[in-house]
């Protein structure tokens, strides 16, 4: 092979790395820090509490950690950094106990903040009675215009306990990025080819 047959395939090799390992890993990474529960104290996570009712992490079957949100109204939360008119990926598992008869509801949303602090989006998805096997639940958002910082929140309402684990935030690529993809593998395709010849 000559140096500059060499020098091609080397900057083929550095364009397939970026367009297969670097962008997608970072439109895919979860923005959400332990959204599988598995620091054994929920208190030195980054999750908030504001528990009415009993809030916990312990193993419910499903992986490492699980997170239970106890009785009557109880919320935990997680603020991200977002990027306006981006659209947004939630997704988690689920399952309710029928450890009471009324059991409600339970939710996993999302809410989006410009730079005062100021709610100005919001979005959720809704568990209704009991479900005692893990289900995926998952909602797509784009961002308003002002949005600085979105809030992930999982809440219960009413009686009854929601078992919640690996939660996930991450961006949906968007088309131009796709294209991008899209080039990067004509080219190295075409690069391959020339260089065979």
């Amino acid at each position: 092979m000559k140096v500059k047959e060499i020098k091609k395939l080397h900057f083929a090799t550095v364009l397939v790395i970026t367009t297969f390992v670097i962008l997608p890993s970072a439109a895919w990474a979860n923005l959400i820090v332990d959204g599988g529960f598995n620091t054994p104290d929920f208190n030195a996570t980054a999750w908030t509490s504001c528990s009415l009712g009993i809030s916990w992490t312990q193993e419910v079957e499903k992986t490492e950690g699980t997170h239970g949100l106890g009785q009557i109204n109880d919320r935990i939360w997680q603020d991200f950094e977002a990027i306006p008119e981006t659209t947004y990926l939630i997704q988690a598992y689920c399952k309710t106990a029928a450890d009471f008869p009324m059991f409600r509801e339970t939710r996993l949303g999302v809410d989006w903040f410009d730079i005062n602090n100021d709610i100005i989006g919001s979005n959720c998805d809704r568990v209704v009675g009991p479900i005692p096997y893990w289900i995926h639940r998952s909602l797509i958002d784009t961002t308003p215009l002002n949005t600085v910082k979105g809030r992930l929140w999982i809440e219960t309402m009413g009686g009854g306990t929601a078992y919640w684990d690996d939660v996930s935030v991450t961006v949906v690529p968007e088309p131009s990025t796709i294209l991008l993809v899209t080039i990067g593998l004509v080219g190295f395709f075409g690069l391959r080819r020339r260089l065979k010849k």
